[in-house]
């Protein structure tokens, strides 16, 4: 449409045409209500200006027409309601700017200033790798992940995390450093980015899918300890570590991976995200969602991508069942 909102303004003097009334025989002016029944606009506002007996003006007359397809009775009255607010706002401070008119009522500020911002709640003081073991010692038999038909349980899941956690830590993994993470989708790429979290170090997630310009710029300028890809995978015997699970190697403020930007303004930034902060972000959907334990979340976003920690971690602090797409 070329506009939405129509404001009608009626300033025409009552009185004169009382006047002409009363020198024509037979002729009386009253007001009788007009409209369509219809809104032809989004809004539509009309004001008249009002007389007294004496004909002098005596205040403003409006209305409101709105659409029922956009607005119900009360968001049209306390449209309304605002506007007659603003109007004696400026009848009252004719020289004060428009941008200090006091627009809302009391009840109205409150709701958007205080109760709509009452966000705070309580966030586990765990780090991600402590809620997902005390979700598996909950229910080990339970089915954590499943891939292209293989189910692996939560208690065998995690037991796999542990003992390359502890290799990991053998190979220098730890607090402060990085572990990238250059695997395909697979049950061992879950397994991997459990195990550097166990670790106490923090993961970069790079996909192997991406060109090979992009992977050797993430590679070189987040300075891994340690690499872990397919071939590195594949020659590992971990039978002999213990599956228990590791003692917890970091506070819940130090870092759980970096994400790299998608560099469409020059070269990938590296962007560091603290447990701490995974953790309020999986608790917030989580008191969303309310995943439970007959639930399966699809996990189809690349494990490069941010979003990738909320699908992968949400079913497994939770105790459904994280569904890992293939390519």
């Amino acid at each position: 449409p070329l506009f939405q909102t129509l404001l009608t303004w009626n300033n025409n003097d009552e009185s004169q045409a009382r006047a002409a009334a009363d020198r024509t025989a037979g002729l009386t002016v009253a007001e009788h209500p007009t409209g369509s029944g219809f809104a032809r606009f989004d809004l539509s506002f009309t004001l008249g200006e009002q007389y007294g007996p004496d004909g002098r003006p005596a205040g403003l007359l409006g209305a409101l027409n709105y659409s029922t397809d956009l607005f119900d009775r009360a968001t049209a009255e306390a449209i309304a309601e605002r506007f007659v607010r603003a109007l004696a706002g400026l009848v009252a401070a004719l020289d004060a700017p428009i941008a200090r008119l006091d627009v809302l009522a009391d009840a109205e500020r409150r709701r958007a200033l205080v109760e709509r911002n009452h966000t705070a709640r309580d966030v586990p003081r765990e780090t991600v790798a402590e809620l997902f073991e005390a979700q598996a010692a909950r229910t080990p038999d339970a089915v954590a992940l499943v891939f292209e038909g293989v189910e692996i349980s939560y208690g065998e899941l995690n037991a796999r995390a542990n003992r390359l956690a502890r290799h990991l830590v053998e190979r220098g993994a730890g607090p402060e450093r990085f572990v990238a993470v250059v695997l395909p989708r697979s049950v061992e790429l879950v397994v991997s980015l459990l195990a550097v979290l166990k670790s106490g170090a923090a993961y970069v997630p790079v996909d192997p899918e991406f060109p090979q310009d992009r992977i050797d710029y993430v590679l070189k300028d987040s300075r891994p300890v340690l690499t872990l890809t397919e071939a590195e995978l594949s020659g590992l015997d971990l039978g002999a570590y213990s599956a228990e699970n590791p003692q917890p190697a970091a506070l819940p403020s130090r870092a759980a991976y970096a994400i790299y930007t998608s560099g469409s303004t020059g070269r990938p930034k590296g962007v560091v995200v603290p447990d701490s902060a995974l953790v309020n972000f999986l608790s917030s959907m989580q008191s969303r969602f309310q995943l439970a334990s007959e639930d399966r979340l699809l996990a189809v976003t690349t494990v490069g991508f941010d979003i990738a920690g909320l699908e992968l971690y949400l079913p497994l602090l939770a105790g459904a069942g994280l569904v890992l797409a293939s390519r």
